[in-house]
């Protein structure tokens, strides 16, 4: 009850901030998400005319530690209160990573609010997420090409009203770009996993075999899951760590958001994952891709017609592997981390993302543009 109460009077605050003070409303999920919107946030504060709000619904979340006069954060969990506050926000501008708005438990406003969708992958819109998982943002920050392309042709498909398509980037790639990174690969191989989510993924099905087959040809390896397979799976990812706990080759990663797994290691093991071309493009590393079923949220995918980026780009970034061939994965790796060539990526990092290095000023300064609209 304390909690609860304590979240309504957090939700209160926020409400009867003057609109002034609150032009800008950031939504995050929580602290793997922050990676996504902190340079956007970080940048609109520069603009001294515009205060922003910021809610989280995770207590650990970085972004509610930022201290700054143009800028309140508040931690509201995805319960009631957090629903009741998107019921009822008056905000010129709401920006979120949570896809799928008015579809489930967070609903539009009954005030008028321009919403804004920031992309916290670089998988295409059409496949892995639902088919109307877009239909209520009035702007879609799009991170390349494709999603330009794929968010034209889904609102020609779904006969949508006309939506605000902005070349923004990718932040993840850009903080990827800017580490120092050792390219010496380990004298122990070091294999990160780090797949999708869903009862056909890699965790989900072959998990705890492929972990056994990569310590037992002696591989450093890094178990990396989805937020959303500790959530669903989470006896499966304990039952591994479990078993193998006290082999020293053996770690656990439960971060999306850290970056230490990626640069450590010398290869990713993944399916169907974002995080495979965030790897890869980013550190020009190989990727396995064990060829587990299709993520497929949208039955109804082919209607837009074009291929996903995650299946175009797949030979380009590394190798594919028959789920059945699990016992070549050893063989398979050492070939790769011999004769990846990764003197292409530069070109397919060009061409597949807008504004290398430059997507968190792009995207202020485009928020900032549609803020005056609004005026």
């Amino acid at each position: 009850m304390f909690n609860f109460l304590k979240q309504t009077n957090e939700v209160s605050k926020l409400l009867q901030l003057p609109r002034e003070s609150k032009r800008v409303v950031f939504y995050s999920e929580g602290s793997n998400y922050w990676v996504y919107l902190s340079g956007i946030v970080k940048e609109l504060i520069k603009f001294k005319n515009i205060q922003i709000c910021y809610v989280s619904s995770e207590k650990n979340d970085p972004g509610l530690e930022i201290s700054n006069g143009n800028f309140h954060s508040f931690f509201i969990d995805q319960g009631y209160p957090c629903q009741y506050l998107f019921q009822n926000i008056k905000t010129d501008v709401m920006v979120m990573t949570t896809p799928d708005l008015q579809n489930f438990h967070l609903k539009i406003s009954k005030n008028p609010v321009h919403y804004i969708y920031i992309q916290h992958s670089l998988v295409s819109l059409h496949m892995a997420y639902n088919q109307n998982a877009f239909n209520y943002f009035d702007s879609i920050f799009c991170s390349g090409p494709h999603h330009k392309d794929e968010i034209r042709q889904i609102i020609k498909v779904n006969k949508l009203q006309h939506k605000n398509i902005i070349k923004h980037g990718y932040r993840r790639l850009d903080d990827i770009l800017e580490l120092p990174i050792n390219r010496s690969k380990n004298e122990i191989p070091h294999v990160l996993i780090a797949p999708s989510w869903g009862k056909s993924g890699v965790i989900e099905s072959i998990g705890r075999d492929l972990v056994r087959i990569l310590l037992e040809n002696n591989f450093k390896v890094t178990l990396r899951p989805h937020p959303q397979t500790l959530k669903f799976s989470k006896k499966i990812v304990d039952e591994i760590c479990l078993e193998f706990s006290n082999n020293n080759l053996f770690f656990f990663d439960s971060s999306i958001a850290s970056i230490n797994s990626l640069v450590d290691s010398d290869l990713m093991i993944s399916d169907w994952s974002g995080a495979a071309l965030d790897y890869s493009l980013g550190l020009k590393k190989p990727i396995l891709f064990i060829d587990v079923p299709k993520k497929i949220n949208n039955p109804n995918y082919e209607k837009i017609n074009l291929e996903p980026i995650e299946a175009r780009l797949r030979e380009d970034l590394g190798e594919i592997i028959r789920l059945s061939d699990i016992a070549l994965i050893p063989k398979k790796i050492r070939h790769l981390l011999t004769n990846f060539d990764c003197g292409k990526i530069n070109e397919i990092r060009v061409k597949n993302v807008y504004n290398l290095g430059s997507s968190d000023k792009i995207g202020a300064q485009e928020i900032n543009k549609i803020l005056n609209t609004l005026c």
